[in-house]
């Protein structure tokens, strides 16, 4: 039987980069907030993102949406701590780490359906829910399923008349463009957050982003 692989690999070999391993070995930064990552973020922002907004190198996309989800539902409270029973709406489709991320920042997932059309969260459902739960619900988390550009129009609306904060976890979508041609999420007014796993289309073998 023929194999098809979906994506070969490609890792860059690193004997094509030794002045960055040597620049690395310079700083005597392995680790954290380097030089390095700085300068890559900084990259990342001018090339992805057209120079808009700003980035943040993370040690995956779980801790990027932890760190953004908490920051996000603080936006009811003024503060990084929920109050007990704040609500995460998300799509049911998603991957479960963005359940995880909003458990571990105090918040309980609440789950709508999604779309059959593009498998992500259903607007009907999403503005049902926000209009049932009300304050309760301290962020929105949609997922842009399969690396997709989802509406984000739709998401600013939510943010204004709601009050509610919001993240798209974009897991898959690093190197998607939006209809502009910038990356998805460039003009965004809330994070972004995108995984750099070894499985992904823009992999350095693991990390995350908010952007």
């Amino acid at each position: 039987m023929k194999r098809l692989p979906l994506i070969a690999p490609n890792p860059p070999r690193l004997s094509e980069h030794l002045d960055a391993l040597r620049r690395v070995e310079a700083s005597g930064v392995f680790s954290n907030n380097g030089p390095e990552v700085r300068a890559f973020e900084a990259g990342v922002t001018d090339k992805l993102f057209g120079g808009h907004g700003a980035s943040l190198a993370v040690g995956n996309a779980t801790l990027g949406l932890m760190l953004a989800i908490r920051h996000a539902s603080g936006m009811r409270t003024g503060g990084l701590n929920p109050k007990q029973g704040t609500l995460a709406l998300m799509p049911a489709l998603t991957f479960a780490a963005t359940a995880q991320a909003a458990a571990w920042a105090g918040l309980t997932p609440l789950v709508c359906d999604i779309d059959a059309n593009d498998w992500g969260a259903c607007a009907l459902e999403e503005e049902r829910l926000l209009q049932r739960h009300g304050e309760r619900i301290g962020v929105v988390v949609p997922y842009a399923t399969f690396g997709n550009a989802i509406d984000l129009d739709r998401y600013v609306h939510f943010q204004q008349r709601y009050g509610v904060g919001i993240v798209i976890d974009a897991a898959s979508s690093l190197g998607t463009l939006d209809d502009s041609g910038l990356g998805f999420g460039a003009r965004a007014p809330f994070a972004v957050v995108h995984s750099m796993h070894a499985t992904k289309t823009f992999a350095v073998g693991e990390g995350g982003l908010i952007h």
